[in-house]
């Protein structure tokens, strides 16, 4: 919600210029989304005002992880009996600290419990784990035996890693047309990320 003061037609100097104020009806929650009805902007069109400096002032809000805090005694539940797919997310909570405290270890283990019943986004992250030694000691073989196990299950993230380590050796040969055609099959499938790569590494003569 963003509301526009009136214009005037003499303005203020700058140091003593305000913006308009609600009305004294109005009570202003600070703590609510910047620019929600409880919490709107006021611009006032003389005086153009900073979003992104407003925005680094307000509480810090949950954005792409608000699913995973609201569901994560489902997450749990669900991966405690048996869902390999919330074997998967409850594993990803433990990696990020999304509504448990962060543990690489657990992370791990809920990767792995997954994975060795075929749910294909953990082997990518088990392969994430072991690239930066996350609750595991670092191997880049490893990471990218795991990565591969990913991408041929058709994970288009696991795809595009596979296609990192190819061009750059981790783990595995160097080897660019490789390291190309894992990076086109994982975007063809939607990876923006791969598509991305092909650019640059093309641009940079491969």
């Amino acid at each position: 919600v963003v509301t526009t003061a009136p214009e005037s037609d003499t303005l203020a100097p700058e140091a003593e210029r305000e913006l308009p104020q609600p009305a004294d009806t109005f009570v202003r929650d600070t703590t609510a989304p910047l620019g929600s009805p409880e919490n709107p902007i006021v611009v006032d069109p003389s005086n153009p005002i900073d979003l992104i400096e407003l925005l680094a002032k307000q509480p810090q809000q949950h954005t792409v992880s608000d699913p995973i805090y609201s569901r994560i005694d489902s997450i749990r539940k669900n991966a405690e009996a048996g869902d390999i797919d919330q074997m998967y997310y409850y594993g990803l909570c433990y990696e990020q600290g999304w509504g448990v405290a962060k543990d690489y270890t657990e992370a791990y283990n809920w990767y792995k419990k997954a994975a060795d019943q075929g749910q294909k986004n953990a082997y990518g992250a088990i392969g994430g784990l072991y690239r930066v030694g996350h609750g595991v000691n670092a191997d880049p073989k490893q990471s990218f035996e795991w990565f591969l196990k990913g991408a041929e299950k058709e994970d288009p993230n696991a795809m595009l890693c596979v296609g990192n380590c190819y061009y750059t050796g981790l783990g595995v040969e160097k080897d660019l047309e490789q390291a190309a055609t894992w990076w086109k099959g994982a975007a063809d499938k939607g990876n923006g990320f791969a598509l991305s790569q092909m650019g640059d590494a093309y641009y940079g003569g491969l």
